[in-house]
């Protein structure tokens, strides 16, 4: 990720957030309780086909995609919310 997206660590890393806190909810759910239902059906045929490594992708996904919101936040709180709904603001 910080190859891919270096600002977006960068803030991460400065506000002192650990993307693993955010993620894991994400992944016990198998993104059921992130995102529509239709979209997550879909994201389990992926799971179903690729496998677990194919759950971090879309997780990358995800958070690259919210990025340019991410990196609008002004503050911990605005960036804290941004980064716990990431897969809403898509």
């Amino acid at each position: 990720m910080s190859a891919q997206n270096p600002g977006l660590i960068q803030r991460i890393t400065e506000y002192g957030f650990s993307l693993r806190v955010f993620t894991l909810p994400w992944f016990i759910c198998n993104f059921v309780n992130i995102v529509p239902m239709e979209t997550a059906m879909r994201i389990w045929d992926i799971m179903m086909l690729e496998g677990d490594k194919a759950r971090i992708r879309i997780a990358l996904a995800m958070i690259a995609l919210g990025e340019k919101v991410l990196l609008q936040a002004d503050n911990t709180g605005t960036f804290y919310s941004s980064l716990k709904y990431a897969p809403f603001i898509l």
